[in-house]
């Protein structure tokens, strides 16, 4: 056998274990693929396709503790890095199942925030889903929380509002007390947690307190917290006491209420002085009668007009005659009479 038949049975091996190495690359990759479509629900698949990467976290604080237990739910967009899927948009719609047969919804950002309170114990798997507008898809992310059966000791919280009555917004002077505790267990130091919920509707978280005790003393260990109950409405207040392995140990709750204000009654006005009477205006005389008005005559009928007479026609005026000669009468002469001397 030539050399160069022993360097072609020495290749042949190589090339066989390169392919085989290759098919069962692309086995593993159809298996992850496979156990992908089954594993994520339905609801999630299309959001995965059509979101190129974004993917929800999801943080549940407390994670743990004992019933009754208040927790906070953060539900954020996250997008990997290095990831060209663009950025990511709010306005949609966010949806928590808390895995107690409990959910919330509300439209919101690119992060959302709920409260809620677990009243058994077990252990709950929390799911928040996005469903970004124009039609990006749904996507979502998981978290957990595990709920304790009420530990050992029983927490005894007090609330004393700093004004009687508690008209909001009213400051709230919460105490803390575990009988069951003391300041040289063991297991201190302590971290006591104080949830205030306004009830609603809907319930939403108005603050969280977390005080670590450092310092010692004597006798059964207790803390205080100062909230600022805002609105009018029923609130509760929960408490809890976990160790240094993170184990609660000690828990209860109470309630308190907040009044809305009132508006003091207006102050008495005093009596308006007399003011002297305003001078009546003269009453209107009646208007003097008037004579009657002229009354137009009546239009008459024009007269009719008469045509006057044609003149006759002129006479024949004789012709001149002499005048007729009449006799002088006779002539006598009378003497005057004899004047008489006196």
């Amino acid at each position: 056998m030539t050399n160069a038949n022993r360097e072609e049975i020495k290749v042949k091996p190589r090339v066989l274990t390169w392919a085989l190495r290759r098919a069962r690359a692309v086995g593993v990759a159809i298996a992850l693929l496979t156990v992908l479509m089954v594993t994520v629900p339905p609801a999630l698949q299309s959001g995965v396709a059509q979101a190129a990467g974004w993917y929800v976290r999801v943080s549940v604080n407390p994670d743990h503790g004992a019933a009754p237990l208040p927790v906070e739910v953060t539900a954020s967009i996250r997008v990997p890095p290095r990831c060209k899927c663009g950025r990511p948009q709010g306005g949609g719609k966010w949806t928590v199942e808390y895995g107690d047969g409990t959910s919330d919804s509300r439209i919101g950002g690119i992060g959302a925030r709920f409260a809620h309170v677990y009243k058994a114990p077990g252990t709950f798997g929390v799911m928040a889903t996005y469903e970004a507008p124009n039609g990006r898809g749904t996507f979502g992310g998981m978290g957990s929380v595990t709920v304790f059966a009420r530990p050992m000791g029983e927490m005894i919280i007090t609330g004393t509002p700093a004004n009687n009555p508690p008209f909001a917004p009213v400051s709230v002077k919460y105490v803390m007390g575990c009988p069951a505790l003391t300041w040289d267990d063991p297991n201190a130091p302590f971290t006591w947690y104080l949830y205030v919920y306004w009830m609603g509707p809907p319930q939403s978280l108005v603050k969280r307190v977390a005080i670590t005790n450092s310092g010692s003393g004597s006798g059964p260990m207790q803390t205080t917290a100062t909230v600022t109950l805002p609105i009018p409405g029923a609130y509760e207040a929960y408490g809890v006491v976990l160790d240094r392995k993170n184990q609660a140990i000690c828990s209860g709750m109470t309630t308190s209420t907040a009044l809305p204000r009132m508006k003091p009654p207006p102050a008495p006005q005093p009596p308006p002085a007399p003011q002297p009477p305003a001078p009546q205006p003269p009453a209107p005389q009646p208007p003097a009668p008037q004579p009657p008005a002229p009354q137009p005559p009546a239009p008459q009928p024009p007269a009719p007009v008469k045509t006057p007479p044609a003149p006759p026609p002129p006479a024949q005026s004789p012709s001149p005659q002499p005048p007729a000669q009449t006799p002088s009468p006779p002539q006598t002469h009378q003497t005057p009479p004899a004047v008489t001397a006196a």
